[in-house]
């Protein structure tokens, strides 16, 4: 019953990932796809948010 609910709030989880990846390719889009691999290369930047990530591409 446990594993149950481990995976329910796994879902939730992943989608938070997912919005900030849409957001921030269209900021790609504007910017450079160069920051698309630095992106994936710090994928902590992606727990703390798009904002932290933008700020380890001008970094």
């Amino acid at each position: 019953m446990d594993d149950n609910g481990g995976a329910s709030t796994s879902a939730p989880s992943t989608f938070r990932p997912q919005v900030s990846i849409v957001l921030l390719l269209i900021v790609l889009q504007k910017e450079c796809h160069q920051l698309i691999l630095i992106y994936i290369r710090s994928s902590v930047c992606i727990q703390n948010g798009i904002f932290e990530c933008v700020n380890c591409f001008f970094w």
